[in-house]
């Protein structure tokens, strides 16, 4: 049963800054939404049983700044997977996340 009320987006290109208040790390976004977001590859050191992390998203000339509250964690070796509800997001971001949105095609046969 899929409980998304937002289609997840491939978050290609987009880079994160994560930080739970004591460390602070970096990476690339797995996959995104208007309210959620995938992280891959997070060292293993982040504190995931924060209530809230603080989330810098960056991409094509842009940087959100939210919080955000982990749902879910993999670990996978040395690093783990997360993900995460967003909070405080911009109202831009809508907007923004809509450019990674698979183009569809607007010919008919």
């Amino acid at each position: 049963m899929n409980k998304r009320r937002y289609p997840r987006m491939n978050g290609k290109n987009l880079r994160f800054d994560i930080s739970d208040g004591s460390g602070f790390f970096s990476g690339y976004v797995s996959d995104i939404s208007r309210f959620g977001i995938l992280l891959d590859d997070i060292p293993l050191k982040l504190d995931h049983s924060a209530k809230t992390l603080s989330l810098v998203v960056s991409g094509n000339g842009k940087n959100f700044k939210m919080m955000a509250i982990p749902k879910w964690t993999v670990e996978k070796g040395i690093s783990k997977t997360i993900g995460m509800e967003l909070i405080n997001v911009p109202y831009i971001w809508a907007g923004f996340i809509r450019e990674f949105a698979p183009k569809t095609s607007l010919t008919h046969p």
